[in-house]
């Protein structure tokens, strides 16, 4: 049997449709931005797509901007996986780099559009260090990212005349660009000569 305090826990209907409301305004927004891109897409449209007026996607989503910031958070977690699946003795730049750009990869994968994925990228170089658009709390995938870099500067795998924080937000923006600006086989070429680049900046001199 539940307890009062249990009960207390769990969403109400009403929170439960307004996530879910929430939720299909968000894919519809996508769907919109993949065929209109984001500066040509129609808030009337997304609202008509879920069956509501403008006021609720205002309501959930105070910008369009704020959509590609939830699907930032959603493409980070895929980043946050392959961090979180480094080993506490791996040997830093290369694992670190290596793991991120695989995180970005399946990144990708979840947005399954070019444009849409630049536009998205081109969104965390604007906010690099803060969490949603408007936000200065650091993001999640920035500590944990700072945290394996403070943790291979302990052992000497990287420079210590950097901070953590700082080395983060140049791996992750400069990375982000080169992730952006190539496609298909090009893009492996450029992110091959950026794992090189920055594996070499990094380490201790």
């Amino acid at each position: 049997m539940t307890s009062p305090s249990e009960s207390s826990d769990l969403p109400t209907q009403r929170e439960r449709q307004r996530a879910e409301t929430r939720e299909r305004l968000f894919q519809a927004a996508i769907e919109e931005f993949r065929r209109a891109g984001v500066a040509g897409a129609r808030i009337e449209r997304i609202a008509k797509a879920v069956g509501v007026v403008r006021g609720t996607f205002y309501f959930h989503f105070p910008t369009k901007e704020h959509v590609l910031g939830e699907l930032q958070l959603r493409s980070q977690e895929r980043i946050m996986e392959q961090l979180e699946a480094l080993k506490p003795d791996m040997d830093g730049v290369p694992e670190l780099l290596a793991a991120i750009v695989r995180g970005l990869e399946s990144a990708g994968e979840l947005i399954s559009d070019g444009e849409l994925l630049r536009d998205t990228l081109a969104l965390y170089v604007r906010h690099p260090m803060a969490d949603g658009v408007a936000g200065d709390e650091p993001r999640p995938i920035t500590e944990q990212a700072a945290a394996v870099v403070a943790s291979a500067q302990a052992r000497g795998e990287i420079r210590s005349d950097i901070s953590p924080d700082a080395a983060v937000a140049l791996i992750m923006t400069s990375m982000f660009g080169v992730f952006a600006a190539g496609t298909g086989a090009s893009r492996g070429e450029l992110l091959h000569s950026w794992t090189t680049v920055v594996g070499r900046g990094l380490k201790p001199e």
